[in-house]
């Protein structure tokens, strides 16, 4: 029944939610596993709860005893057999080991509490182990790497190594620096066969530029570089609103034509989606002969003049990437330069606009190396995948109520869309892991599972194949 050579089922009491088996040893050890001499039995020793892969919907629990044996040599601690098929130190079966090891790569360790029954302390081993040897796999190099920070909660902050091409997480890693986010990055991928790097402008990212990728075109993100006037825009309707809610009532007058009752904070979120919306009508009301009052966007921005500078060096920055060329973007990045420094641009705004013209080399870098989309238009490489796949990452975090370990976190974060043993194999043999096509991974997963084959790399079968011939 339990389908395991070296233990023999003496009684099977079945509860609601679990099945309470008792075994014992088929096996005995020749030897002893330290120094391979003769070893003596000294009687049974003391039980354990050995834990083992659920079987119809319920849990698995054997009552084994093992024996005691003492090994001949002077000096040798005797030992405790517990027979090939369970782990030598933990309480669960080398089964249920492999089991948690294809859990581990979508599940919480709760959800594998859950199912499985094992403890918290029987899982966590499994999950180190398995982090530590996937924490080692070298991925194929990316034709576009990306690198992004991610935030979870009010300290943690982690980097996230992207393709750039597909937004498949490579590596996150909790370190910030340069020097840190290269040792990782030295790991999986191999830096010099990548052709393009982008990141944001953040200080460390650009001497990862300069140390890992030197030599290879590195792009401002599109998106970090846009938001940084979207923020400057947001920040000036916000203050302007709050000046409107405690100004005089007569220069709230008119605002209480769009806006139904006292004009309040709450008010800044409607009207910031006016202000980035297409120039309709957003709000209507009439006045006391039943005529419509209409007021578009563009009223608001006359009534307001640091509402109207940060809006419209905002859309010369958006119409820079609307170029074809380097030098049509030069020309329009030289515009809205020229539009942020003058005098009456808000303080804050301005110096968005003096650190944009620093990183300017990186900004115009995107038009290098951006091609024509197959519906006509001029795209570049962004994190734009890279930001998409970090709200999953968010999600994960927030569904498993956040994850303490950097190991664990990079196990779920990078390898959550293979399947272990399927699409992804850890060899039997010398422990690496490899991806393998899809036809290989159905050829495998319909492969008898004793069949020890099922379980090596190309690169121990191959050799055991050149062994063969040779012999």
């Amino acid at each position: 029944m339990i389908e395991l050579s070296s233990l023999k089922c003496d009684q099977i009491i079945e509860t609601p939610t679990s099945f309470e088996v008792t075994v014992s040893l088929t096996t005995q050890p020749q030897a002893c596993p330290a120094c391979s001499a003769r070893v003596q039995s000294k009687g049974i020793a003391a039980p354990i709860e050995v834990w083992d892969t659920p079987m119809a919907g319920k849990h698995v629990r054997y009552a084994f005893r093992g024996r005691r044996y003492k090994c001949a040599t002077e000096g040798c601690p005797s030992f405790t057999d517990r027979g090939p098929d369970i782990h030598p130190k933990h309480g669960i079966t080398w089964r249920l080991w492999l089991y948690i090891q294809s859990l581990a790569l979508k599940r919480s360790v709760k959800d594998i509490e859950r199912i499985t029954g094992a403890t918290e302390d029987q899982i966590w081993p499994v999950i180190l182990n398995l982090s530590a040897k996937l924490a080692e796999h070298r991925f194929p190099t990316p034709r576009v790497v990306a690198v992004d920070d991610i935030r979870f909660g009010n300290k943690r902050r982690f980097t996230v190594i992207y393709n750039a091409e597909n937004g498949r997480p490579l590596a996150i890693v909790e370190k910030l620096d340069a020097k840190g986010i290269g040792e990782v990055l030295h790991k999986v991928i191999e830096p010099s066969e990548v052709e393009i790097f982008v990141s944001d402008m953040n200080g460390s990212n650009l001497l990862l530029g300069e140390s890992s990728f030197k030599g290879k075109p590195h792009v401002a993100d599109k998106w970090h570089v846009l938001d940084k006037m979207q923020r400057q825009m947001s920040r000036i309707v916000n203050q302007t609103a709050n000046k409107l809610k405690k100004g005089p009532a007569t220069e709230l007058k008119s605002w209480k034509m769009e806006f139904e009752g006292k004009f309040a904070g709450k008010d800044a979120k409607a009207w910031r989606a006016t202000l980035a919306g297409e120039p309709v009508i957003r709000r209507q009301r009439e006045d006391d002969q039943g005529k419509l009052i209409l007021k578009s966007k563009w009223d608001m921005l006359k009534a307001h003049q640091p509402v109207r500078m940060v809006y419209h060096a905002r859309l010369l920055l958006r119409h820079v990437y609307r170029a074809n060329s380097r030098r049509q973007a030069e020309e329009r990045f030289d515009r809205f330069v020229a539009f942020g420094s003058r005098q009456d641009m808000p303080q804050e705004a301005a110096k968005a606009v003096k650190l944009l013209c620093e990183s300017r080399k990186l900004i115009l870098a995107y038009f290098d190396v951006m091609w024509r989309h197959h519906d006509g238009r001029f795209r570049g490489p962004t994190t734009n995948q890279a930001e998409a796949r970090n709200g999953k990452i968010k999600a994960m975090w927030k569904n498993s109520r956040g994850v303490k370990n950097a190991g664990y976190l990079n196990l779920r974060v990078v390898f959550e869309p293979y399947v272990l043993g399927v699409t992804m194999i850890l060899c039997n043999t010398c422990g690496k892991s490899e991806v393998l096509s899809e036809m290989e991974g159905l050829r495998r997963a319909g492969a008898d599972v004793r069949n020890s084959l099922t379980g090596r790399c190309s690169n121990c079968t191959a050799a055991e194949f050149v062994d063969t011939v040779a012999a």
